[in-house]
């Protein structure tokens, strides 16, 4: 579409610290907190616009279920982050803060597409055409995490070894809000597998008692199911 993408660095105590005076309160919690200092980062390598959207929904992962909503300061933080932190008014940084409600795939696609077309006045097909090469690789990365998955569990499973898997929401892959947590099982040789590379969507979490209205839990729920299936 022409643009230049700029991604703020690696969470640390360094960018945590710069953003806390943005901060409205601190019960939010710590990757909500990292969100200002990544927000001052690119502040200061004067990007033109900052793109945040407040992400509602998502089709469901495990058809059991009908949860497809994300927690609620996913959902709203971004505005938050535009009331404290003021990118447009104190620096001139237009931050960009969609409502997306991506219920089923099709959905998805009209609302990224007309959102583009009606805000950065990008052409329909050109529009349309990113939308679909984006889909193309996330689909060919998810992909490619499940295949190396697959494999690791095949080669824990003909070994007298274990791995681990490490349950928790996307943003907990961040290394400075898990603490490289990764690492201390590697650095011992055990295997570590995240929640994409297992195939959770044949879990039935129909008889859980536990909150499957946020996609997030019925994932790690999922997991949970599927480990004490596979104890190695």
């Amino acid at each position: 579409m022409g643009f230049d993408v700029v991604v703020s660095k690696k969470s640390d105590a360094a960018i945590f610290e710069q953003g806390l005076a943005s901060v409205p309160s601190d019960t939010a919690c710590l990757p909500a907190k990292i969100v200002h200092g990544h927000v001052k980062d690119l502040q200061d390598k004067g990007v033109d616009r900052i793109f945040m959207p407040m992400m509602i929904s998502q089709p469901t992962e495990n058809r059991t279920i009908k949860g497809r909503s994300f927690c609620a300061l996913i959902q709203g933080y971004p505005m938050v982050v535009d009331r404290s932190d003021e990118p447009m008014r104190r620096h001139s940084i237009a931050f960009d803060y969609p409502v997306f409600h991506w219920d089923t795939p099709a959905l998805k696609q009209k609302q990224v597409v007309n959102w583009l077309i009606d805000n950065w006045g990008i052409s329909r097909s050109t529009a349309r055409a990113a939308f679909q090469q984006a889909e193309k690789a996330d689909q060919s990365f998810n992909s490619r995490i499940r295949e190396e998955g697959k494999a690791l569990i095949k080669q824990i499973e003909a070994s007298e070894s274990f791995g681990v898997v490490l349950a928790g929401r996307p943003y907990h892959s961040d290394e400075f809000v898990n603490h490289n947590l990764s690492t201390f099982f590697t650095s011992l040789g055990i295997p570590v597998l995240t929640l994409d590379a297992l195939p959770l969507e044949r879990e039935d979490l129909k008889q859980t008692r536990l909150d499957t209205i946020n996609s997030f839990h019925a994932r790690v729920l999922s997991a949970a199911q599927y480990v004490a299936k596979h104890p190695k």
